[in-house]
This record gives C-alpha cells, sequence and structure tokens, in this order.
C-alpha cells in the first residue's frame, strides 16, 4: 500500500481507532517522544516539548510557513519525529490556545520604542543623533569597528 492509500483509509476510521492506530503507530517506530509540558516561567508557561524550550506554537507556525519536518528535524536536532508527532497532537486537540500564542508572538513588540529607528530617529536619542552619531562594531575576533556619521551625514541605521 502507499502511504496515500492509507491516509485514505485512515480518514475513513472512527476517532477512537484512529487514536489506537496512531498509538499502535507510535510505538512500531520505537521512539519514545518526551511529551509535551508547560512549566511556569518557562517559555512564558506555552506548551513546549518536554525538557526543551521549543515551544508547540512555535513549530506550528514553522509547519504553517512552509518548513517541513525534515527540516524541523534538522534544525532542531535534539528533538525526535516522535517529539513533533506529540506535538501536532497537541496543536489538534487545543486550537484555540495555539493560535493565540503565535497571534500574541506576532503581535509583540518587545524593542523600547527609543531603540527603534524603523521610522527614523525619535525619542530620547534623536538630539544625539542630530548632533553626529558613531556605530562600533564588535567583530567575532574580538576586534572592534568604528565608523563616525557627522551631523550633515543622510545616512540612515537600519
Amino acid at each position: 500500500m502507499t502511504p496515500q492509500e492509507i491516509e485514505h483509509q485512515m480518514l475513513t476510521l472512527s476517532l477512537s481507532d484512529k487514536a489506537e492506530m496512531f498509538q499502535s503507530l507510535t510505538k512500531s517506530l520505537n521512539m519514545s517522544g518526551k511529551g509535551i509540558t508547560k512549566t511556569p516561567g518557562v517559555c512564558g508557561g506555552k506548551a513546549c516539548i518536554a525538557g526543551t524550550r521549543i515551544a508547540v506554537w512555535l513549530l506550528v507556525e514553522a509547519q504553517q510557513l512552509g518548513i517541513s519536518e525534515a527540516q524541523l528535524l534538522q534544525d532542531y536536532s535534539h528533538i525526535t519525529a516522535a517529539d513533533l508527532v506529540n506535538a501536532w497532537s497537541y496543536a489538534d486537540a487545543c486550537p484555540e490556545e495555539i493560535a493565540a500564542a503565535i497571534r500574541v508572538n506576532n503581535d509583540e513588540d518587545d524593542m523600547l520604542p527609543e531603540y527603534d529607528f524603523s521610522k527614523g530617529v525619535r525619542g530620547k536619542h534623536h538630539q544625539a543623533y542630530l548632533q553626529g552619531h558613531s556605530v562600533t562594531i564588535n567583530h567575532q575576533d574580538g576586534t572592534r569597528t568604528t565608523q563616525e556619521f557627522p551631523p550633515s551625514s543622510p545616512t540612515t541605521l537600519r
């Protein structure tokens, strides 16, 4: 049987039969997932793969953005396929919670206004910027490079 044929047959099963099939399949893979936990103070108390700081909502959003399971397993090499199955199961069981967590993450703006130069310079650094500014870059080899921008410079930091 092809995976598509199996999937078609699985869709015709009752919910309890699907759950039984799911459990059997997970056991036959001989992998044990870590489970899903919520720990106060870890990732805002959101559901995560147990023992990690990998939030279920993050994995779901990655999947929605087109990132494959294979890529997720490569990017997060310390989790298993069973961990992803647990994450998808949790997300299926708690869709409102996951959607809300994704919304909150996408709406969150944790940058202080005085450091947000996306709409030009403003806030408490505005006057200093108009008088000239410098940018210092700390390189990985321990060296530093500083570039000075005089007041008349049209350079915009991005």
